[in-house]
């Protein structure tokens, strides 16, 4: 190798990070950290408060809610009825005014009710059936007695109401509708990496980059995709009501990582690509333990389930719309100035609102 051969060499690595042979280390003591910390779990979960026993109801076919009373009842005839739990002021003949057993513990959002039960000996003494009546407009709807106890011991229940010849029918749901939201991720991760791809290479060939930069850019792609779908996924479910706190907290939680990402990366934007990969290697469990850390120490033991959030369209557009700054962002960012911010937008906007459709289409 001639002087300036070496010379040239040494500048050009002297600008390329480098990393050291204790990068082995680190990742073993990386996974020795999240092995100590599964072991760890079980133990704090065993220490944490009993969860309390949910009950929830969705009516469908109703205009509105303004009050929605549970009724004890001894026998099927129900004819000393009990007023268990009531959500609203209930005013139309039929109505039970007394004083429920159990006051504040039914509460209701648009089409949903939840009733959230501690441990409590008030619980084994309701009666054994119950039915439920929702005050809908000028409407009092009664549902069939229920030969069960409203609110026992047992598990969660899920009811379900419809309106059938002006009669409120309940049935009772085998699990809950929240249950199998792992497949819909992993469904919905496929679909959109599938969808965006294609969206991608079709730009790609349009601005006709070489092989070089397909590469490059398909390698982002995946990198921002590790941050950027979590996004999606846990801030949407943050912003909805009825949400347990480590779901609030993990939707920002995964906000903080997406960002802290991108700050750790943008120092290193013109480094090679298997060099990103091998960073992001290390650095992204990193980062989601920490963020599990941060979840656990924000709502270890805390049961409670949050009322308050926004409808699910607007939810969605809302973390559409930050996923879609960032991702442009990302792109423009790695693309060592192939891609101008402005390209790098329309590209992201093209993706994120054909992996939309194709998911509404898929799950709808």
């Amino acid at each position: 190798m001639s002087a300036n051969r070496y010379t040239q060499y040494n500048l050009m690595t002297s600008h390329t990070p480098q990393f050291h042979s204790s990068t082995p280390r680190l990742i073993a003591a990386i996974a020795l950290t999240f092995l100590l910390w599964l072991t760890f779990i079980p133990i704090a979960h065993a220490n944490s408060p009993a969860p309390p026993i949910l009950n929830w109801f969705e009516f469908e076919g109703l205009p509105g809610m303004e009050a929605v009373q549970v009724i004890g009842c001894e026998t099927e005839e129900c004819q000393k009825p009990a007023l268990v739990a009531q959500y609203g002021s209930c005013t139309l003949s039929g109505c039970l005014a007394e004083e429920p057993i159990l006051p504040d513990d039914l509460r209701c959002h648009e089409t949903v009710c939840l009733a959230s039960i501690g441990f409590s000996p008030t619980t084994k003494e309701l009666p054994p059936q119950f039915r439920v009546l929702v005050q809908s407009g000028d409407r009092l709807y009664s549902s069939q007695v229920i030969a069960e106890r409203a609110f026992g011991a047992g598990g969660d229940r899920y009811w379900q109401g419809r309106i059938e010849e002006a009669t409120l029918v309940l049935q009772k749901s085998p699990s809950s509708p929240r249950r199998g939201q792992e497949i819909v991720f992993t469904k919905g991760l496929l679909i959109t990496l599938a969808t965006e791809a294609l969206v991608l290479a079709l730009a790609l060939w349009r601005l006709k980059f070489d092989r070089v930069m397909w590469a490059r850019t398909f390698v982002s792609f995946g990198l921002m995709h590790s941050v950027s779908y979590p996004v999606v996924w846990g801030l949407t479910s943050a912003l909805l009501p009825f949400q347990y706190r480590p779901t609030q907290v993990g939707g920002w939680v995964c906000i903080a990582i997406a960002l802290l990402y991108a700050l750790c990366i943008y120092p290193l934007r013109r480094a090679k690509s298997w060099q990103l990969i091998l960073l992001s290697v290390v650095l992204l469990p990193v980062a989601f333990f920490l963020g599990l850390l941060v979840t656990f120490a924000f709502s270890y033991g805390n049961f409670d389930i949050s009322l308050a959030g926004l409808p699910y369209a607007i939810a969605l557009v809302i973390s559409e719309v930050l996923v879609t700054v960032y991702e442009a962002g990302f792109l423009a960012m790695l693309s060592r100035e192939k891609l101008s911010l402005r390209t790098a937008g329309v590209i992201s906007l093209l993706m994120n609102a054909a992996s939309l459709a194709m998911g509404i289409w898929f799950f709808r």
